[in-house]
């Protein structure tokens, strides 16, 4: 009793939440003749923790300048990997609502020679240079889901819309010299940003075997996935007060770091259920 009674306090808890999103009619739907249950019974709160593995993170312009002007031979940030937490809600047979919230690292680690023969623009004497770039995001989104078909091993669609809140990290480590214009090393960003984050994805959602009446269900969530979320600041404005020499003047503007990007996903589903019940006659 204690156990089922914690499993409702919960479920009331996060309903209460969702119903400031989307009203929610839940109409009474009968799964046995002798039996007759709520919509809710049978569709319950979902709570779906998860992984993700992203590929495409965008930064062209910024890495153009990274490369031309600082000398760095990386192209892109390691790939990232997020985890996330999504809470959602059937309102009807085929559609859910509910609230994810994610955590996603990308990180620049590179050491490189920086040679003022082989950049385009050379602005510095001969150094030796570590780059340490560390950018975390966290999307707060509202996502809808559409499932097609009502059943164990189903697809869906669905997308999300939300903010997404960032924190920018970027430390440059140079080796001494006495030369003239030599850079010293230094902090160059460490700031937090806010900005847009939207996702559209498609995926499979298969229950585990078990009684359709049980107070708790589990099953897996495997999706495919694009993200955008873009990061902007004027991340190399005091790497241009660091040049002796005058920098290209677009160094002091802002520059954008797509964090998102094609995703894959991997998740488990807990489905939390009421079970009250009444009787009817066959």
């Amino acid at each position: 009793m204690g156990k089922l009674s914690a499993l409702t306090m919960a479920q009331h808890l996060v309903s209460v939440v969702l119903s400031f999103l989307v009203p929610c009619i839940i109409e009474a739907q009968s799964l046995a003749p002798l039996q007759r249950t709520t919509f809710i019974e049978r569709a319950g709160l979902r709570i779906e923790p998860g992984l993700s593995y992203t590929w495409g993170t965008s930064a062209y312009t910024f890495f153009e300048d990274y490369a031309t002007i600082l000398g760095g031979k990386r192209r892109e940030f390691d790939t990232p990997i997020s985890g996330s937490l999504r809470i959602s809600r059937h309102v009807d047979e085929h559609q859910s609502i509910g609230l994810s919230v994610g955590f996603t690292r990308a990180t620049l680690r590179e050491n490189y020679d920086y040679d003022p023969l082989k950049v385009p623009l050379p602005l510095a004497p001969a150094q030796n240079i570590t780059q340490n770039i560390n950018l975390e995001t966290i999307p707060v989104m509202l996502c809808y889901d559409i499932y097609p078909v009502d059943r164990q091993f189903t697809t869906y669609v669905g997308a999300a819309v939300g903010l997404a809140f960032s924190h920018l990290q970027w430390y440059e480590d140079l080796s001494s010299s006495s030369r003239l214009g030599a850079r010293r090393r230094g902090e160059r960003f460490n700031d937090w940003m806010y900005h847009l984050a939207t996702e559209l994805r498609s995926g499979v959602s298969l229950g585990f075997d078990g009684s359709a009446r049980a107070p708790v269900r589990s099953g897996l969530r495997m999706e495919l996935s694009y993200r955008y979320v873009p990061v902007r600041g004027a991340f190399m404005q005091q790497v241009a007060k660091s040049f002796t020499a005058r920098p290209p003047e677009r160094m002091a503007q802002d520059y954008t770091l797509d964090i998102g990007g094609i995703g894959i996903h991997i998740g488990i589903m807990f489905v939390l259920r009421h079970t009250d019940r009444t009787t009817t006659n066959p």
